[in-house]
C-alpha cells in the first residue's frame, strides 16, 4: 500500500470503529436509564411482539382483578342484605306460629297481624336499601349480571338475585286437589313433570286402619319418593268428613252403633243437635286410638277431622247413620297440595287418583307471596307458616348461591394474581434490561471509544511525515 496523502485509511477505520463503539455505550445508556432492554423494534423486532403480548394480558389481568373485585363486593352486598331479610322472616315466623294457637282471642290476632306488617314493610325498605353504584340488588332487576374476570373476551361470571320484595317473596307453584279417590296408585296413573310415579304401597301409610294403598299419606309418600327428579313435594291436608244430615236424637248401642277407625263409639244417648255434647265428647275421647277428631258446624251437622291426613273410615249400622247423619259405610281420603318452586306439571292415565284434573298445569302463584300472610284465623295462620318456610328456603337457596359465587371470585383472584405474576417475570425475561450485561457492555464500549479516539489522533499524525518529504 503506498503512502498517500489524499485517504487516510487508518482514520476511517478509525472512525468507523469509533461510531460503533459510539453507538453500543448510547444503546447501554438507554437501557441503564430506562431499565428496558428494547428501546425500539429494531432492537429485537420478535421480542417486541412478544413483550406488546404480555403487556397486553398483564394490563387485561390487573383490570379483570378490578372487575372481580367489585364483582365481590356486590355480591356481599347483596348477601348481607339478604340476612337482614331472613333475620325479619324469622322474626315473623313466631308470631304467626302464637296466632296459630287458638287460645288467641281474635283482638290478639289483630295485634299480630299489625306487627307482622310492620316488619313485611320493613323487609321492602331492606330491599329499596340494597343497591351497588346506583343499582338495586334485589328486586329482581339483577336477574343476570355479567363480570368479566379475565383479561380477554368471554371470560365471564356471572349471578343474579332474585326478586325478594314480599309481593314475590314466598310464591310457589302450588295447587290443592279434591279428596283423593279410593283408588291405589299403579304404574302408569301419574307422571310429573315428565318423571313416572312409583305405586302406592300399603306400608307407604302406617296410620289408616282401612285401605292405606290409597290413601292421601300413600300417595304423597309416592310422589316424594322421587321428589329429587320432578322438584315437586306433596303434603297431605287434614281429612274432613263433614256430616250430611243434623244430628237426631237416640241411642247409640250395640245395634246401632257408631265405628270410626275400627274403634267402637256407643252406649249413650245422642240429643237432637247433640245439645249435650256427648256424642261429640265421645268421639273426642277415643282420638288418641283414633287419630280423628269431632265438632259440630254452624248447620248443627257432625265434622270429623284427622289432622295428620290419615283416612276416615266411618260405619253407621242400623239407626247410627240416622243419628249421627253420617253415611252407613265411607272411608274418606283427605286432598293432597302440591308445590314446587318452578311450574311443573302433571300427565298420566290417572290424575283424578290424586285429585287433580288431567294434564294439570301449576304456575306459579302470586297469592302466595308474603303479602298475602294473614292470621286473622287459626288455619290461616297455618297456611302462613308453610309461605314463610318456602320464603325463607327461597332467602337461604340465594344466599347459598351468592356464597359460590364468593367463593368462586375469590378463588378467580387467587389465580389472577398468580398469573399476573408469572406473566410480568416472563415479559421481565423478554423486555427488560440485563444490568450486569448491559453495565459491562458500557464499560467495554467506553474503553473502546478511549481507544478509538486515541488511535484516530494517531492516524491524523501519520500525515506528517507526508509533509517532511515536501518540506525536502
Amino acid at each position: 500500500m503506498g503512502f498517500s496523502m489524499r485517504t487516510n485509511v487508518s482514520a476511517l477505520s478509525a472512525q468507523r470503529h469509533l461510531r460503533g463503539s459510539a453507538a453500543r455505550m448510547t444503546q447501554a445508556f438507554n437501557r441503564l436509564s430506562s431499565g428496558q432492554r428494547i428501546q425500539h423494534a429494531g432492537d429485537d423486532p420478535t421480542g417486541l411482539i412478544i413483550s406488546a403480548r404480555f403487556t397486553q394480558r398483564i394490563r387485561g389481568e390487573r383490570q379483570a382483578m378490578d372487575n372481580a373485585q367489585s364483582a365481590a363486593s356486590m355480591a356481599r352486598g347483596a348477601e348481607a342484605s339478604l340476612d337482614s331479610v331472613g333475620a325479619l322472616l324469622q322474626a315473623i315466623r313466631p308470631l304467626v306460629i302464637q296466632a296459630a294457637n287458638d287460645s288467641q282471642s281474635q283482638a290478639d290476632r289483630l295485634t299480630l297481624q299489625g306487627q307482622i306488617d310492620a316488619l313485611r314493610e320493613e323487609i321492602n325498605a331492606v330491599v329499596t336499601r340494597a343497591e351497588f353504584n346506583g343499582q338495586p340488588l334485589l328486586d329482581g332487576s339483577l336477574s343476570d349480571a355479567f363480570f368479566n374476570v379475565g383479561p380477554h373476551a368471554r371470560q365471564r361470571l356471572s349471578f343474579g338475585v332474585r326478586d325478594v320484595q314480599v309481593e314475590a317473596l314466598g310464591a310457589w307453584a302450588t295447587a290443592q286437589g279434591n279428596p283423593a279417590s279410593s283408588a291405589p296408585l299403579v304404574a302408569g296413573d301419574l307422571s310429573i313433570n315428565g318423571v313416572a310415579i312409583r305405586p302406592t304401597q300399603p306400608q307407604d301409610d302406617p296410620l289408616s286402619t282401612s285401605n292405606p294403598a290409597a290413601s292421601a299419606i300413600a300417595k304423597a309418600a309416592a310422589i316424594n319418593a322421587s321428589v329429587a327428579d320432578h322438584g315437586v313435594t306433596a303434603r297431605v291436608l287434614p281429612t274432613v268428613l263433614e256430616a250430611a244430615g243434623p244430628i237426631t236424637a237416640g241411642p247409640l248401642d250395640e245395634i246401632d252403633a257408631l265405628w270410626i277407625n275400627g274403634v267402637l263409639i256407643g252406649g249413650f244417648e245422642v240429643l237432637d243437635d247433640d245439645a249435650n255434647h256427648a256424642l261429640m265428647t265421645a268421639i273426642n275421647d277415643v282420638v288418641d286410638q283414633t287419630g280423628v277428631s269431632a265438632s259440630i258446624n254452624a248447620a248443627g251437622h257432625l265434622v270429623l277431622r284427622a289432622e295428620d291426613g290419615r283416612n276416615i273410615n266411618v260405619e253407621a249400622p242400623g239407626n247410627a247413620a240416622a243419628i249421627t247423619g253420617l253415611p252407613a259405610a265411607i272411608t274418606q281420603q283427605a286432598a293432597l297440595n302440591l308445590a314446587s318452586a318452578a311450574p311443573f306439571a302433571l300427565a298420566g292415565n290417572g290424575e283424578a287418583v290424586i285429585g287433580f284434573a288431567d294434564n294439570q298445569a301449576v304456575v306459579v302463584n302470586a297469592d302466595e307471596a308474603l303479602d298475602t300472610l294473614s292470621v286473622l284465623s287459626q288455619e290461616a295462620a297455618e297456611w302462613s307458616i308453610l309461605k314463610l318456610d318456602r320464603a325463607l328456603e327461597q332467602i337461604n337457596g340465594e344466599r347459598a348461591k351468592l356464597g359460590a359465587v364468593i367463593n368462586r371470585l375469590e378463588a378467580t383472584l387467587g389465580d389472577l394474581n398468580a398469573q399476573l405474576g408469572l406473566d410480568e417475570a416472563a415479559r421481565a425475561h423478554v423486555a427488560d434490561a440485563d444490568f450486569a450485561a448491559e453495565a459491562s457492555a458500557l464499560s467495554q464500549a467506553q474503553i473502546l471509544q478511549q481507544s478509538s479516539l486515541s488511535i484516530l489522533a494517531q492516524a491524523n499524525s501519520a500525515r506528517e511525515g507526508a509533509l517532511r518529504l515536501l518540506e525536502g
